[in-house]
C-alpha cells in the first residue's frame, strides 16, 4: 500500500474513533510513527484528508453502482444486488469511512460542499434509474421516484449508525432481510404471481425454463410471451389491411 492511502487510511480510523474535530496532526503522526513533516509531504492540511476521504467514499460507491446499472443484467436483478451492495460491500465494510462522511460534512471548505452534494445527486439517479426501467418493464408498481430514491437509501445508508461487527446479524442477514422489505413494496401483484407460476412449456415443446424458477427464468419466460404477443399483434394488423383491401 502507497503511504498515501496508509496515512489516508490511518486518517479514517482516527476521526472515526475520535471525531475529526478531535484528531490532530500529531495525533497522526503518532499513530503512524512519523514526523509531522512526513505527514505534510503527502497532506498539506488535516482538512485536505477530509476532503480525499470524501472524494473516495462517493466516487468508489458511485464507479459500483454505475457498472451495475448498466449491466446487462435483469432489473429486478439491479436492484437486489443494489440493496446487497449498499449493505455488506459500502455500509458495513467501509462503516468507519461512512461514519465520517454522514456526520463530518459540515467540516468541509464551503467550496467542496456543492461538489459533493452535486456527486450525491449523481448517485441518487443511478438508483432512480433502475426503479424507473423496472417501472416502465412492469415489474415495480408506479411510483414517485424521487421517494423511493429516499425510502431506499434510508433504509439502507442508516446501516452504519447501528450495525456492530459481534451482532447476531450477519451482512447477508441483513440484505436478504432488506431485499424482502423492498420487494414486497415494489414488485407489482403480476410480477410476484409470474414467479410463483407454474412452468408452461410453449406449443413448439420448448420448455424455456428447464424448471428453473430463478429471476433470470422468470425474465426470460416474459420475454418469451411478449415477443409471442407482438408476433400475434404484427399478424393481425397484417390481416386488417388485407381485409381493407379486399373491401
Amino acid at each position: 500500500m502507497a503511504k498515501r492511502e496508509e496515512i489516508l487510511e490511518a486518517a479514517t480510523m482516527l476521526f472515526y474513533e475520535k471525531g475529526y474535530q478531535s484528531t490532530s496532526m500529531n495525533d497522526l503522526a503518532n499513530e503512524m510513527g512519523l514526523s509531522k513533516s512526513a505527514i505534510y509531504h503527502y497532506f498539506r492540511s488535516k482538512e485536505e484528508i477530509l476532503v480525499e476521504i470524501y472524494e473516495k467514499t462517493i466516487t468508489d460507491a458511485t464507479n459500483e453502482l454505475s457498472k451495475l446499472a448498466t449491466s446487462d443484467k435483469s432489473t429486478i436483478d439491479k436492484l437486489r444486488e443494489a440493496i446487497i451492495n449498499q449493505i455488506e460491500h459500502i455500509m458495513i465494510e467501509r462503516q468507519s469511512m461512512l461514519k465520517i462522511f454522514f456526520q463530518e460534512e459540515e467540516q468541509l471548505p464551503d467550496k467542496f460542499h456543492k461538489s459533493i452534494k452535486k456527486r450525491k445527486r449523481e448517485y441518487n439517479r443511478l438508483i432512480e434509474g433502475i426503479f424507473t426501467e423496472g417501472i416502465s418493464e412492469g415489474i415495480f408498481k408506479k411510483g414517485d421516484p424521487q421517494l423511493f430514491v429516499n425510502a431506499f437509501l434510508g433504509m439502507c445508508l442508516w446501516v452504519y449508525r447501528w450495525y456492530k461487527p459481534n451482532s447476531k446479524y450477519k451482512p447477508e442477514d441483513i440484505s436478504k432481510y432488506f431485499v424482502k422489505l423492498i420487494e414486497e413494496g415494489c414488485l407489482t401483484p403480476d410480477f410476484k404471481r409470474l414467479t410463483k407460476e407454474t412452468v408452461t412449456t410453449p406449443s413448439n415443446g420448448e420448455d424455456i425454463s428447464g424448471g428453473d424458477f430463478s429471476v433470470e427464468s422468470v425474465i426470460k419466460r416474459m420475454r418469451y410471451h411478449t415477443s409471442m404477443i407482438e408476433i400475434l399483434n404484427s399478424q393481425l394488423n397484417t390481416l386488417l389491411e388485407e381485409k381493407i383491401i379486399q373491401h
